[in-house]
């Protein structure tokens, strides 16, 4: 059993009843390039609606943006307007949330994405920090499709920063499949160094679950 941080004052008298303390693995940020991201003012236009010139469709939720913003800020999407949505004022999108696509479509066009909104912190619930969870592991999939790989090695970077509240013996072996999947190496490797600090704790867990 894990001692929650609220119980720290009584871990003497837990480690006593056979409580163990969680182990958390350390990770050091990537480095990374100086933001090329388009100016504020575009992302004004965008919100204005002026001269978009390209409409998602998610789950009946429409997003508008510009071509050449989501081009410079993601290789998939310039391959796509060179073929498939070269033609299409709408694209219905069936591999994404509403909120993946626009945090993708925010990021595009701000040079300061805020990220406050999904960091995990003591005042949330544990449905709450779930849903936070999902929607970076979300988030990854998408940047990872995307090909936005800035965006990519962000979120991954806002998973391991939160990782003492998002990561836990229950769902640390599908955080690590997820991190395999979209290629995040310091995800994974955070990942597996949990699984064998905490060994014990991830095969109770496990079993619970099965």
């Amino acid at each position: 059993m894990a001692v929650r941080s609220s119980l720290i004052p009584f871990s003497k008298l837990l480690s006593a009843l056979g409580c163990k303390t969680m182990m958390y693995p350390t990770f050091r940020s990537a480095a990374r390039e100086e933001s090329k991201l388009m100016a504020p003012r575009m992302n004004q236009l965008r919100l204005e609606g002026f001269l978009t010139d390209i409409t998602f469709s998610v789950e009946g939720i429409s997003l508008s943006a510009h071509r050449v913003v989501l081009a410079a800020s993601s290789e998939y999407c310039m391959s796509q307007f060179k073929e498939f949505w070269k033609t299409r004022g709408v694209v219905q999108l069936e591999d994404m949330t509403p909120h993946t696509l626009e945090n993708l479509i925010d990021y595009a066009y701000q040079d300061g994405f805020d990220w406050t909104v999904l960091q995990a912190n003591t005042d949330d619930d544990i449905d709450g920090i779930a849903d936070k969870l999902d929607r970076l592991l979300d988030l990854l999939v998408g940047a990872d499709r995307w090909l936005m790989h800035d965006m990519k090695m962000d979120v991954e970077e806002q998973i391991l920063q939160g990782s003492r509240f998002l990561i836990r013996a229950d769902n640390v072996s599908d955080i690590k499949r997820v991190a395999n999947a979209v290629n995040a190496k310091a995800l994974e490797v955070y990942c597996k160094e949990f699984v064998e600090y905490n060994a014990k704790a991830v095969h109770m867990a496990n079993s619970f679950d099965g």
